[in-house]
Parts: C-alpha cells; structure tokens; sequence
C-alpha cells in the first residue's frame, strides 16, 4: 500500500493502539450475560473488518481498519476472561484458561508458520478472505454457545471422574 519498508510497523503499531483503546474502553462498560454474544458479534465483525481490509487499497484506511481490528480484539480479550470466570467452576479456571490460551496461542503459531507459504501460493487478499471465512465460523460457532439454555463450559465428568456439583 506505498509504506515501504516500514509498513509493517505501522500496520503493528495500528493493531497495538486498537487493542489498547479496546481494553481500556470495555472498562467502563458492564460485562453482563450479553458478554458472550458480543464475542460472537465481534468474531463476525473482525472478520467484515478483514474483508474491507482485502479489497482495499488505500494506506491510511488499511491502517483504520487495522486499528478497529485491534480494537474490536481487545474488547473481547477482556470479556472472554470475564465470562471464564463467570461460567466456569473455580476448581477448573486453570484447565479453562489453560486450554483456552493454549488454543489461542497455537492456531496464532499455525497462522505465522503457514503464512510465508500461504504468501507463495496466493495474494495477500485471498490469505485475508480465507481469513474471514475463519471468523464467520468462529462467530457462528460462538453465537451458537450463547443461545438457548447455559451450558457449563466443563462436562460433568472429566476422564471418567463424576464431578460433584456440591464442591470439594
């Protein structure tokens, strides 16, 4: 988009200020029982972000979009934590969050090890709608969690152990 060498920098930078702005912004909101559909929202909302960001080609809406990406993924960053703690048995925050940030961290892994590749094969804009196509089932996947009757995010019996629901 006519950055230069630095365009990459730039474009972190915008991601960075969006996440920052995000988080900080969700704190003065309350994270009622909506939080969770506002993850879906958001999930399908980044991913029509990522759309606008592959058919574009202007620099400074490029870093726009980049910039409400992050924030977008800020907000959630915060409710995500506080719907865990909110659903889930405190005896499994640990498994949760564990499972949860090993997840993340993994399919974040995937994406920058198949990048280069994915750059070789394909335009920049086809790796973004793939994307895209990403988030939509993400946020699908999410909106379906938040409807209808709560669920606990734990089953009731882990490994073949019956967990009582009465506590330890």
């Amino acid at each position: 988009l006519g950055f230069g060498p630095g365009g990459y920098g730039f474009g972190i930078a915008a991601l960075a200020l969006g996440l920052a702005l995000g988080q900080g912004a969700i704190g003065f909101t309350e994270a009622g029982p909506a939080a969770g559909r506002w993850i879906a929202a958001a999930l399908i909302l980044m991913a029509g972000f990522l759309a606008i960001l592959a058919v574009g080609r202007d620099a400074p809406t490029a870093l726009l979009v980049l910039g409400a990406i992050g924030f977008v993924d800020g907000t959630t960053d915060v409710l995500f934590e506080t719907a865990v703690q909110r659903d889930a048995d405190p005896r499994y925050y640990g498994a949760v969050f564990g499972f949860a940030s090993s997840l993340m961290m993994t399919t974040m892994m995937i994406a920058v090890a198949v990048a280069p590749l994915a750059h070789e094969l394909v335009a920049a804009r086809v790796v973004l709608l793939g994307a895209t196509a990403f988030l939509l089932t993400a946020g699908g996947l999410a909106f379906l969690r938040t409807v209808g009757p709560r669920r606990p995010l734990l089953p009731a019996a882990v490994g073949g152990l019956e967990l009582d629901p009465r506590g330890p």
